[in-house]
């Protein structure tokens, strides 16, 4: 592994809603789906990253309100370049437009545990 920076990255659109469901949707992919942000458990599909980063953001910051996001971005999926990471990272960072409060520190550790314990998908932390 040689860890460098590319320019390729992950995008995400994230705004408050008024009332349950949360709305995720990937511009790239088409995929969308809704999960209830006081009820956060895995689904064995691509929103496990996100609901991975909710579900530790709730345990030190409370519950995320709900919310629309739209993903999209320029980073090839399944290629090696730790997408799911990516997904992860910007899903943190975003949350600040929730109300959360995240630096860029946080928002990989926060990555790497909802990689590790929440997907099960077992990384280092430089991956995000």
């Amino acid at each position: 592994m040689l860890p460098l920076a590319i320019a390729e990255g992950t995008c995400v659109l994230i705004r408050r809603k008024g009332a349950p469901p949360a709305r995720l949707y990937s511009a790239n992919t088409g995929w969308e789906t809704e999960f209830d942000p006081r009820e956060i458990v895995p689904r064995g599909d691509w929103t496990d990253y996100v609901r991975g980063v909710f579900f530790f953001l709730a345990r030190s910051q409370g519950l995320p309100p709900p919310f629309d996001a739209m993903y999209f971005g320029d980073l090839p999926l399944e290629a090696g370049l730790s997408s799911s990471a990516s997904l992860e990272v910007a899903t943190a960072i975003s949350s600040s437009s929730l109300g959360f409060r995240v630096d860029g520190e946080e928002a990989a550790r926060i990555a790497w545990r909802a990689d590790n314990e929440f997907v099960a998908m077992t990384c280092r932390v430089m991956d995000p």
